[in-house]
């Protein structure tokens, strides 16, 4: 298992390719992979016991179990989950017809695992970006303002003193 990066402290965990969970939000990596193992056995006793009569349906009860564990956990790009989500049933129901192999399947997912893991990377450097931005942006905004403000102020007259030597008076 690889954490291929954080994001607002979270981590998007994949295996084979494949992401699984969202690590460092609300829970911990423990409590994550405890939910996945029992997502996945759940789905897995389902496809075993004849419930499920093919992997597409396994596929979509783990990824409905996973999507609920990225809402739980407040994950900030919904869409790549969806995205990841409509791969591994495209994947599953390709190895359901005997289109592509198991490992092929394995290829194809850990391609994506890497696109995610890029988009989310690309994101994370705008989003830091966009708040050194707003940062920057807030500091010079206030910082005219405190201009403007001190440029209202009425004058603060200085008192003159006059000095008076024979006809000559000089003021300062």
């Amino acid at each position: 298992m690889i954490p291929h990066k954080v994001l607002n402290n979270c981590a998007l965990v994949f295996l084979l390719g494949m992401p699984f969970v969202l690590v460092g939000c609300a829970i911990t990596m423990k409590e994550a992979m405890t939910k996945v193992n029992a997502i996945r056995a759940e789905c897995d006793a389902k496809l075993k016991s004849g419930v499920y009569k093919n992997y597409y349906e396994r596929t979509k009860c783990f990824n409905d179990g996973l999507t609920n564990i990225y809402v739980d956990n407040n994950y900030p790009y919904m869409d790549l989950v969806f995205l990841a989500n409509a791969y591994r049933l495209a994947v599953a129901e390709r190895y359901d017809k005997k289109e592509i192999t198991r490992t092929e399947a394995e290829v194809i997912m850990a391609e994506l695992g890497k696109r995610i893991a890029e988009e989310e990377q690309k994101r994370a450097t705008n989003d830091t970006y966009a708040r050194a931005a707003a940062a920057h942006g807030t500091g010079a905004l206030l910082q005219g303002l405190g201009a403007l403000n001190q440029s209202m102020q009425p004058l603060q007259r200085q008192p003159i003193t006059c000095t008076q030597i024979g006809n000559v008076t000089n003021c300062f």
